[in-house]
């Protein structure tokens, strides 16, 4: 299941909400629409799926380690799906491995190695399991440009940062967990570079 809160909204606010649904390409989905305001509405037009252009990898963390692409203070190797299993259910199991810090003390942190931005939008999946001190960011030239803060829902949400401005530079993508609780943390998989 992959889910958009945004409950915290003003009422009247209108958003575009896109999910990025790459992982489960070629399988059926239901779109579900809930309303858990006590005071608002909630409204939909224009729903509708994309296909991409130009699509590229950039890792779904089915190896059994992690590969040069990325320095990790996660463990050793991406997070085995039965433990997923155990800690967050079924329904969060997206392949082999997922790139998780869940049940490790301390600031843990999974950093890319620098990459040049050849497509317009990075996407992917992320484990929502921490509190504001959870997050993804994307940082070009040393600078956070586009971060993903985690809300503790424990559920997976869906990660699309916009690179069009940010083509022919170098980034990084950093996973940060810096909430001291145990069993909280952030992962990500599934993650995919393409243009529109």
């Amino acid at each position: 299941m992959l889910s958009i809160d945004e409950h915290d909204l003003a009422p009247g606010t209108e958003i575009e909400a896109r999910l990025p649904v790459h992982a489960w390409r070629g399988r059926t989905a239901r779109l579900r629409f809930a309303d858990l305001s006590p005071h608002g509405w909630l409204e939909a037009d224009d729903v509708r799926g994309v296909q991409h252009r130009d699509e590229l990898a950039f890792d779904d963390f089915e190896a059994e380690a992690y590969d040069a692409r990325w320095s990790s203070t996660f463990g050793p190797a991406p997070v085995p799906w039965r433990t997923v299993v155990e800690q967050l259910g079924l329904a969060c199991v997206q392949g082999r491995g997922s790139a998780l810090s869940l049940g490790r003390a301390g600031t843990q942190a999974l950093v890319s190695r620098p990459f040049r931005v050849e497509h317009g939008i990075l996407a992917g999946l992320v484990f929502d399991c921490g509190g504001a001190d959870t997050r993804v960011e994307l940082r070009v030239d040393g600078a956070v440009v586009r971060s993903m803060s985690g809300r503790n829902s424990r559920a997976l949400r869906g990660l699309l940062f916009d690179l069009e401005e940010f083509r022919g530079r170098e980034a990084v993508l950093a996973v940060i967990d810096d909430d001291p609780r145990p069993g909280f943390g952030i992962g990500v998989d599934a993650l995919v570079l393409y243009d529109e």
